[in-house]
Parts: C-alpha cells; structure tokens; sequence
C-alpha cells in the first residue's frame, strides 16, 4: 500500500485525479482553511 501525504496543495488539482485514478490512503494539509474548503467541494463526500 502507498501512503501519500502533500503539504501546502493549495487549490491542486492534484489530489482530484489521484483520488480518480484510485489512491485512497492520501493525507492533504494546507495552512488555508479555504483552500481545504474549495478541494472539499470539488470533490463531494469522497474525501472525509
């Protein structure tokens, strides 16, 4: 299994298409809240 952690993702895409392409063990911190906040509604319930 691959665990994944990205620091400062900002407003990345990057977590959408490695979420699409199956990763599922993936940790996302950022220091802005509303950056989390626009990646949390890009990509619904699938992130927790």
């Amino acid at each position: 299994m691959l665990r994944l952690s990205m620091w400062a993702v900002g407003a990345s895409i990057l977590v959408d298409d490695l979420v699409h392409k199956g990763y599922t063990d993936l940790t996302v911190l950022d220091l802005s809240t509303s950056a989390l906040d626009v990646a949390k509604l890009r990509l619904g319930n699938i992130l927790s």
